[in-house]
Formats: C-alpha cells, structure tokens, sequence
C-alpha cells in the first residue's frame, strides 16, 4: 500500500503549553510545517516580527481554547485577531516552539490523534 502524502498531511495532534500557570490546550496539523514554516518562525526575532509569528501560528493551529477574558470570549484563529488582543510575543514563539518539539517526536505525547476535514 502506498503512503499517501496528501492523506498524512491532514492529521491533527493535540498539544498543551504551559505558561503564567496556566496551560493552553491547542490542535494543529504537523503535515504543515513546511521548510518555508520554519523559515519563517527562525527569522521571526523581534518585536517588529508578531505579525509573522501570528501567521505562522494560525497556519498550522486548527483549533485552542484561549480566551481574553471571561467577559470578552475566545481570540479567534486570525493573525488580526491574535495582534488585536496583543497576545504577548513570547507566549506567540513558546506556542510555535512546542509545535516543532512535539512535532519533532511525531507527536509521541499526543493522547489522540485524527485528521482535519
């Protein structure tokens, strides 16, 4: 049987990210961290860079559970989003970075696994 490349891309893994004691409960699509991806997060390096760390995010992040406030709801998967609600940048670079760890291991930790329709 063939390894169908487009099928493979489709699966969702699960992660969490800690940070300020709390932890952030995502989904995103290891099939697309492209060579271009990685570009992007490695050159990313200051403030002048959210915009790009933004997209990144929301290119492979399918879903989360992050909320400004309990009164003002969840932020939306859209870099406009993510930069209106000013999203600290080194909360923005852990998130991408577990993303590449776990990614690296396969999604080793990952509990469940499913694909993206």
């Amino acid at each position: 049987m063939a390894f169908h490349l487009d099928e493979a891309k489709k699966e969702v893994l699960p992660l969490e990210v800690d940070w300020a004691g709390q932890t952030l409960s995502l989904e995103y699509q290891p099939g697309k961290l492209t060579d271009d991806w990685y570009d992007d997060v490695q050159d990313a390096t200051d403030e002048d860079d959210i915009k790009r760390l933004a997209k990144t995010l929301c290119d492979v992040v399918v879903s989360w559970d992050m909320v400004l406030s309990k009164e003002k709801g969840p932020v939306a998967l859209k870099a406009e989003a993510i930069l209106e609600a000013k999203i600290p940048m080194p909360l923005i670079g852990l998130v991408n970075r577990k993303i590449q760890e776990d990614a690296s291991t396969g999604g080793k930790h990952a509990k469940k696994r499913r694909r993206a329709s």
